[in-house]
């Protein structure tokens, strides 16, 4: 119950939402911790199965600490340079020029792009990534997700569920013999 109530007043009173695009539909979500008037905070990117308050204990710690943290929430964006160029549009909103990034998986490959695409004039001071990736080449690959499942269904589902039914079936021909064989031997229940 402590760490509920911990984590709801973390979201209370940390909670911003921002549109830094001509489309009102892409909205940050932030949690901005910390001096503000430190200049190069740490911004954290989550994974693509989180959220901005995934990282509430390391905010606490870090601001614990006198550092500026600031977890977000990306939205939807269907291509890099857009994902980038709305980052870039949020940290001119919150008038950071330097930013020490952390990401984690998707959150890593965004920092990264991220960097990248901001290399002419970089505003990236550190990068840290947990659990990234470099490369989305293979996630384009779609044979292999046709030849990964055909394997599963044939090798992993159906062979051991006809193994399963050779079994029962076997047990189920054992069983019928082992009751007429009882049968015979004692007579029927009408031969009383």
């Amino acid at each position: 119950m402590q760490f509920e109530n911990l984590l709801n007043a973390f979201l209370v009173s940390l909670s911003t939402q921002i549109i830094v695009d001509d489309d009102d539909s892409k909205v940050w979500s932030i949690y901005d911790a910390g001096p503000k008037n430190i200049r190069c905070p740490i911004i954290f990117l989550p994974p693509v199965s989180g959220t901005a308050d995934v990282f509430f204990q390391q905010i606490l710690a870090l601001t614990g600490w006198g550092y500026r943290v600031i977890s977000l929430q990306y939205p939807v964006y269907w291509d890099l340079l857009e994902f980038c160029d709305g980052f870039r549009k949020l940290l001119d909103h919150l008038q950071l020029d330097k930013i020490h990034l952390f990401g984690a998986s998707l959150g890593g490959f965004l920092a990264q792009k991220f960097a990248e695409y901001t290399h002419k004039s970089p505003r990236v001071h550190s990068l840290i990534l947990c659990n990234s990736f470099s490369d989305t080449s293979i996630f384009n690959q779609t044979w292999t997700a046709n030849r990964y499942w055909w394997y599963v269904c044939t090798v992993q589902i159906i062979v051991p569920l006809k193994i399963l039914m050779l079994c029962v079936q076997s047990y189920l021909r054992r069983f019928d013999q082992y009751v007429d064989e009882l049968l015979s031997s004692h007579g029927t229940v009408n031969d009383n």
